[in-house]
């Protein structure tokens, strides 16, 4: 076996999986640049507060979208800056961790744009892929993995007889066991969950 196979197969043994149970994405219309994302990660043993944005047709505030056509079905998520971590007992800054920018994705349902002229909020089901990084101080590789969740977009309708988006966010949807609560409470979460859309007219 050579040795670049050798340090490959060594360095995946030695990554660590975290599962994040509280992923919040906060989402703000794209004007081309990216830099429309916000997102706060946590799990046992592991926060991660940073920054990215979206593929630039998604969440389109410069174009917008016609009625009738689609919306929704996902995008590529660019986490480019992790400013501040707690993993463990260990704190760390800005630059310390690295996420693989690109390996991100946050899947969805798609949706048609409503032919009405009226502002919207839709809710769908959504959740985030794999994402891989590493603690750069320890020279250490990790993965997350994500709880499906919801997302929510909210979208007016402008004088020139387009949809605008106006913000999104996405929040894991909390495992029932880990805060306790109600079985009515569990059902309620899951009938969100299993709609496929949520239009609520303004």
């Amino acid at each position: 076996m050579s040795r670049s196979l050798v340090e490959d197969v060594n360095a995946l043994a030695d990554s660590v999986t975290y599962t994040i149970t509280n992923a919040n994405l906060y989402i703000s219309p794209n004007y081309g640049g990216g830099g429309n994302l916000g997102f706060s990660m946590m799990g046992n043993g592991i926060t991660l507060i940073g920054d990215g944005g979206t593929d630039p047709s998604f969440f389109d505030g410069s174009n917008g979208y016609l009625p009738g056509s689609p919306g929704g079905g996902g995008t590529t998520l660019f986490l480019w800056d992790v400013n501040s971590a707690k993993i463990g007992s260990t704190t760390y800054g800005f630059g310390d961790i690295q996420l693989n920018c690109c390996s991100a994705g946050l899947g969805t349902l798609g949706f048609t744009f409503p032919t009405n002229g009226k502002d919207f909020t839709i809710v769908l089901p959504a959740g985030i892929s794999l994402v891989s990084g590493t603690i750069v101080p320890a020279d250490q590789s990790f993965s997350l993995i994500f709880t499906p969740g919801r997302l929510t977009m909210s979208f007016y309708f402008a004088p020139d007889g387009r949809y605008y988006p106006s913000q999104a966010t996405f929040v894991s949807a909390p495992e029932p066991g880990a805060l306790g609560l109600m079985a009515t409470g569990v059902a309620a979460m899951m009938g969100v969950l299993g709609r496929k859309l949520i239009i609520r007219s303004a």
